[in-house]
């Protein structure tokens, strides 16, 4: 689509089942975020200037994070990107910040021809094992493509 920041969403494919997912699946089982921090539209007073052609049907309405629930995930989020991972292209632990800033850096050096691009990798703790998740986006440059994540063990 025209106007779509297209180039962002691929950029970040490869984060959000580590950085999104994750955390998100986390503050749930956690009991953080629950389901009271959410709401549909229809359970609080519209607003003055929401004028509706047609009335959707309760089934329809979209399910929002309210105002408290997103400032749970939103600290909860930043928390994540301030963690230490291990960044094997410089052999170093970098924040997930910091690491989101090295792929796009290395993004651009591909684009240049000076190195290959290689996703983003990072070893996680499954049931007391190690495995190797590696994350994969189909296509070339097609945020639209099905995310792959291939798990196998060390």
């Amino acid at each position: 689509e025209y106007g779509r920041p297209s180039l962002v969403l691929d950029l970040m494919e490869e984060f959000r089942p580590v950085l999104v997912d994750g955390l998100t699946l986390s503050l749930f089982n956690k009991r953080i975020i629950r389901s009271t921090d959410f709401y549909r539209p229809e359970d609080r007073e519209p607003a003055a200037f929401d004028f509706a052609e047609t009335e959707p049907r309760r089934e329809e309405y979209p399910i929002y994070l309210g105002h408290e629930g997103m400032k749970k995930f939103v600290a909860h989020f930043e928390a994540r990107l301030n963690q230490k991972a291990l960044y094997v292209p410089k052999g170093q632990r970098l924040t997930y910040r910091q690491i989101c800033l090295e792929q796009v850096r290395l993004w651009v050096r591909s684009l240049r021809g000076e190195e290959t691009y290689t996703a983003f990798t990072t070893d996680d703790q499954i049931g007391g094992q190690v495995f190797k998740i590696s994350i994969f986006t189909g296509g070339r440059g097609s945020c639209r493509t099905p995310l792959l994540v291939k798990i196998r063990k060390k």
